[in-house]
């Protein structure tokens, strides 16, 4: 039995008011760890015991550690949850409240997951927080779960960290035979851990609004493209709404995404 709930597909009045068109939300916050994380990584736990893991090891700051701590209870194996020091009081406290071996080292998450590598054994099964295809094929049951209820979206609106939910709402997309429905994705910090390049070329159009630094602006719209005069740093402050946007092949223009 899947460790996930089937969660609720709501109508937001207020989001729809504003829209002007019908927005649903999806209540992945009443997951047993409070976010979809239990799905995916839930589907991997399930799937590592039966292949005979003897403890789940995993690295995160947040949800994806939780989601493993609960997982490891209710599956009744023992878990190491390493993370940055950067990590809040309450999110280790979380953590440690489902019966995980809570290790802090390093500055970031990264360094967390390194230092969790040398510890593995034999027996062990490493859940990656977002980077493996086990996380997506579970993530994509809430793409299922919308197809079940009968809406079909005319977008999916998503934020984007690592970049787990993405592919798994991809894959629930495919599978599902909505492999054309835009998928709309955001994140606030552009960095390379957040958003590698594999992981940006999977957008036809992708927008990069004012960015504090050129890496910032090149890792969204592709490298080199500040070095040619087009930088999403050239934006002023007094600009919201204005972004450079490229599709695929093509060269960025100057837009106006709000007002």
């Amino acid at each position: 039995m899947p460790l996930h709930l089937s969660t609720p597909l709501l109508e937001s009045t207020a989001f729809s008011r504003a829209a002007g068109r019908a927005v649903w939300l999806k209540l992945e916050s009443v997951q047993p760890s409070g976010s979809f994380k239990m799905r995916g990584i839930g589907h991997a736990c399930e799937t590592r015991a039966r292949a005979g893991a003897r403890r789940f090891m995993s690295s995160s700051g947040g949800n994806a550690g939780l989601a493993v701590a609960h997982c490891g209870r209710l599956l009744g194996l023992p878990v190491t949850v390493v993370v940055p020091a950067s990590t809040g009081e309450r999110a280790k406290a979380l953590i440690a409240a489902q019966g995980a071996q809570v290790l802090v080292h390093g500055a970031s998450w990264s360094e967390a997951d390194a230092h969790l590598r040398t510890l593995l054994g034999p027996e062990d099964a490493y859940v990656h927080p977002f980077d493996d295809p086990l996380l997506w094929t579970g993530h994509a049951t809430m793409i299922d779960e919308i197809a079940a209820s009968g809406v079909r979206p005319d977008a999916l609106v998503l934020s984007v960290g690592g970049g787990g939910l993405m592919c798994g709402v991809i894959e629930g997309l495919r599978r599902n035979g909505w492999g054309g429905v835009p998928v709309v994705a955001a994140t606030q910090r552009p960095s390379f851990d957040i958003i590698p390049t594999s992981l940006r070329d999977l957008f036809g159009y992708r927008a990069a609004f004012r960015c504090t630094t050129v890496n910032s602006s090149n890792i969204v719209l592709g490298h080199g493209w500040a070095e040619q005069g087009f930088s999403a740093t050239d934006i002023p402050p007094t600009m919201p709404g204005a972004a450079y946007l490229i599709a695929e092949g093509g060269t960025p223009r100057k837009v106006k995404m709000a007002y």
